[in-house]
């Protein structure tokens, strides 16, 4: 049966600009694109000025838009209308923006709401701790071997003991607490004390499982101990660079993707050192739209437009590609290469 007259017949979702070609008469027309498009090419030949800074104009909804120059910001900002939030992190006196620019910083343990957020934010960090930083986005570094997987439940408590359903106190309280491997003195369930530290981070949960494998790794030979530990602090170390000079700004909500002209601009360094931000920033983000595809809720399609996505290493972004667009995510990347295209 025929439905173009139905009102409910299938519609493609809108995908993103990836430039211009001609029709038949020669006439400029959009290029027919997919859900997400990418963009190779040697320097100097246009990627974000000709195309992806374009696409991120004429993205029709919430723009996330990642870059570690300001130039794509530029660009973008002086033809895209709408509330604009700015994440800077890169290691500078943050520069006088307009007052349009809505200076954040970002704490994940704001986001979490219950353990299971907890556990899907410390395998977001986790994810980073193998990944070779600048240069690398595509490829792992040294095998954590089991570290990473003694290190879960600890991060897990840390983050979710310093989130709005504990402590209330923030990444700083995890940064503190991590460095704090003391054991309880009292035998039996782990004392809640007020001192930030793994004990207290454990009891916090009020799951014994996770007080358990707490209470393992505590007890481990010290130098075993030691590199769980170090697997912990590594993957905030992020945090620990930008702690001081954001303690001011107000944390980003990811509610304010639910504005439809919203566009979140995030200033990262080249040399990824504080890529975990945008990792766990992407990964609650597209949770955060899995949970509305999957309860049926309304939801508007984000756009991610990512500038030399090698200064970002994201593990997950084949993941990303894979799924996305059926989670309400379209994903436009460029990738410096070092020839010219033959």
């Amino acid at each position: 049966m025929a439905t173009s007259g139905r009102t409910d017949a299938y519609r493609r979702p809108v995908t993103p600009f990836a430039g211009w070609t001609r029709d038949g008469r020669g006439r400029l027309v959009p290029l027919e694109s997919a859900p997400h498009v990418g963009g190779f090419a040697p320097p100097g030949t246009g990627k974000t000025r000709r195309w992806l800074a374009q696409s991120a104009v004429l993205w029709p909804g919430p723009a996330f838009v990642s870059s570690s120059k300001d130039d794509l910001m530029q660009m973008a900002a002086s033809r895209r209308a709408g509330p604009i939030a700015l994440l800077d992190l890169r290691p500078i006196t943050a520069p006088f923006y307009p007052t349009d620019f809505v200076a954040y910083r970002f704490d994940p343990t704001a986001l979490i709401t219950s353990l299971d957020n907890a556990k899907a934010t410390a395998q977001s960090l986790l994810s980073t701790s193998a990944v070779a930083l600048s240069g690398s986005a595509f490829r792992s570094g040294t095998d954590p071997g089991p570290w990473d997987q003694l290190a879960f439940a600890p991060l897990t408590c840390l983050l979710f003991a310093a989130s709005p359903a504990a402590t209330g106190r923030g990444m700083e309280w995890t940064l503190e607490a991590s460095e704090n491997l003391e054991v309880p003195p009292l035998n039996g369930r782990y004392q809640t004390t007020f001192d930030p530290g793994w004990a207290a981070a454990a009891a916090w949960t009020g799951d014994r499982l996770f007080e358990a494998r707490v209470r393992a790794v505590l007890g481990m030979d010290a130098k075993q101990r030691d590199s769980v530990k170090m697997t912990v602090t590594k993957v905030l170390t992020a945090w620990l660079l930008t702690a001081q000079r954001d303690r001011a700004l107000l944390a980003l909500e990811l509610s304010f993707f639910d504005n439809r002209d919203a566009t979140l601009y995030l200033l990262t360094p080249a040399d990824g050192t504080v890529a975990a931000h945008a990792m766990v920033l992407m990964d609650q983000l597209i949770n955060r739209q899995r949970t509305k595809v999957a309860q049926w809720e309304e939801f508007t399609r984000i756009g991610l437009f990512l500038d030399e996505i090698t200064n970002t290493p994201i593990p997950r972004l084949p993941q990303y590609l894979a799924e996305s667009r059926g989670l309400g995510c379209a994903i436009c990347f460029s990738v410096r290469i070092r020839g010219r295209c033959r």
